[in-house]
């Protein structure tokens, strides 16, 4: 009997070993996974999480600074590329009203003065001054018979008179110019007959086309005659 008690004490004494070996495994091991899961937390999660630079105060204050100016900057830039943009559009509307304007100056000019552009010899497109600088180069004869058509006494004394000028000046009796005199054309005159008559032709001239007044059948009559001599003379 005693041995089966002391057995039995002995083997209970053994299980009760077994429990606590059972739970002194059971501690370490939970020890160990709990350490392992710490030691994630604290390594992996909590110093990648804790070392952003989110959480560094300097280091975020020069984020958010840098995040600011990069805004303006951004902000600035949009800004001038829109205000480049407006200036370049001005530009080119100015530009094309320039360009506008001089074509339509053009225009003007040419529908103004295509009698000249084309050597038409209507007195209403030849202006006085194109024509005193330019009497050997215009067909006179031909404003001469428009004078005529249209019975303009001052016109036809006028052009006939220049027509003689311009005859004395192609057979070297005078040296053309529009910067010229009556007077110094007088005095460049040689011959004494041709002198006397270019002075008379002046004289007429002067009066008629200078003078402001109505002028009389017969003094327009005398005018027109002797320019008629005079011109077919030299």
């Amino acid at each position: 009997m005693k041995l089966k008690i002391l057995a039995l004490t002995t083997l209970m004494m053994k299980f009760k070993l077994l429990k606590i070996l059972a739970f002194t495994l059971f501690i370490l091991c939970f020890n160990k996974g709990f350490s392992q899961d710490l030691s994630i937390i604290t390594t992996d999660s909590l110093t990648t999480k804790y070392n952003d630079f989110k959480y560094d105060y300097e280091d975020y204050n020069n984020h958010l600074k840098k995040k600011t100016e990069y805004k303006k900057y951004d902000e600035s830039s949009n800004y001038n590329y829109s205000y480049n943009e407006n200036v370049i559009t001005t530009f080119k509307f100015i530009g094309i009203f320039l360009i506008l304007v001089i074509v339509g100056v053009i225009a003007y000019f040419f529908l103004k003065n295509k009698g000249i552009l084309f050597n038409s010899q209507s007195k209403k497109v030849l202006t006085e001054e194109y024509i005193n600088e330019n009497i050997l180069k215009i067909d006179l004869n031909d404003l001469l018979q428009q004078a005529i058509k249209e019975n303009h006494k001052e016109l036809i004394i006028r052009y006939q008179f220049l027509i003689f000028l311009k005859k004395l000046s192609n057979n070297n009796y005078i040296d053309w110019n529009p910067e010229k005199t009556n007077t110094d054309y007088f005095y460049e005159i040689k011959n004494q007959s041709l002198k006397s008559d270019f002075e008379y032709a002046s004289y007429l001239y002067t009066y008629i086309w200078y003078g402001k007044f109505d002028i009389t059948e017969d003094v327009f009559n005398k005018a027109h005659n002797h320019f008629n001599v005079i011109i077919n003379k030299y």
